[in-house]
């Protein structure tokens, strides 16, 4: 004998279908990154970037002050 299916028992069955899918989607997306990794990223990236601007100013300010005093000494050391 073949029961008829109960509102009741549909509504439930419809709420376990959208758990399970609930978590299958979570199980895909725990290896995605999340909002606080990014920004981890970004901050190791802004700190590469100051690194980076540092060193090349060590590179190119005596550079610099070499080429200007190369030009410019003889005007401002024999006055």
């Amino acid at each position: 004998p073949l029961k008829t299916i109960t509102p009741a028992y549909q509504k439930r069955l419809q709420r376990l279908r959208l758990h399970d899918e609930e978590r299958n989607y979570k199980s895909l997306t725990t290896n995605l990154k999340t909002a606080a990794s990014l920004k981890d990223d970004n901050v190791t990236a802004k700190s590469m970037m100051y690194a980076t601007s540092v060193g090349l100013n060590m590179v190119v300010a005596p550079i610099t002050f070499g080429t200007f005093m190369y030009f410019f000494a003889g005007s401002i050391f024999s006055r």
